[in-house]
């Protein structure tokens, strides 16, 4: 985000998003995929924990630091453990726009 489309005290010069999502052929997940939670850095508090329980299942925010976000995939079935995963989040620092696979 441009810092001459900001407040002079706005320092959030990125908008990110991260999703989770099957692969090219078959990507919608909520057959299986119950809902995802994503853990944010503490620097989101009290909005750092997001739960989204419907497709698509991606969550997008502004920022200015990288960090690791732990995603939480709860799956359909009462048996259905949760799996952690762990995505270290990568902003774009030449400020291109183009999407950056971290």
């Amino acid at each position: 985000i441009p810092a001459g489309s900001r407040a002079n005290d706005d320092m959030q010069s990125h908008k990110w998003l991260v999703y989770v999502r099957g692969d090219a052929a078959e990507p919608n997940i909520d057959g299986f995929v119950k809902r995802v939670r994503f853990y944010l850095h503490p620097s989101y508090k009290p909005n750092d924990v997001v739960e989204v329980c419907e497709a698509p299942f991606h969550l997008s925010r502004r920022g200015w630091g990288e960090f690791p976000v732990r995603v939480q995939l709860h799956f359909h079935g009462d048996s259905s453990q949760a799996v952690d995963l762990v995505h270290h989040l990568r902003l774009d620092q030449r400020r291109t726009g183009l999407q950056t696979f971290g």
